[in-house]
Parts: C-alpha cells; structure tokens; sequence
C-alpha cells in the first residue's frame, strides 16, 4: 500500500512541475512584443530600432490578418 501512496506522490509532484512550466510559458507569451526584447531573439540581434519596429508592425498586421480570417471561416462553418 505504501507503494501505491509513493507512486501517487510522485504523480502529484510531476503534475505540480509540469503545471509551473506551463504558467510560466503563458506568462512570457503574454508579455507584449516591444523593439528590445524583438532585439534578444537569435538572428533579430544586429536590427536597428527603425527596422525592429517596422517589423513588429507587420507581424501585427499579419496577425489581425489571420485572426480575422479565422474569425470569418468560424461564421461561415457556423451557417
């Protein structure tokens, strides 16, 4: 019986780790994407601040591209 208690504690302590991870992952993600930390991200680093910014604003305008179109092909299954 104490085996099975051992096993379930392991389990539990796995979950919990596992569990950090995660709320860790979605605290960076939610983290706004400014010129400076653009700047710490491999093969972005030698950008000036004017290329870094344009291409933050395209990665939003792609991303309100996708995002509305996901949103229209939803309406669309829905009917």
């Amino acid at each position: 019986m104490s085996d099975l208690k051992k096993r379930n504690e392991l389990r539990k302590a796995k979950i919990k780790e596992e569990l950090a991870k995660l709320k860790a992952f979605k605290a960076k993600c939610k983290q706004k994407l400014t010129v400076a930390r653009f700047k710490t991200m491999r093969g972005f680093e030698h950008l000036t601040d004017e290329i870094a910014e344009k291409v933050i604003d395209q990665l939003r305008e792609y991303t309100r591209i996708i995002l509305s179109q996901m949103n229209r092909l939803n309406k669309l299954k829905e009917q």
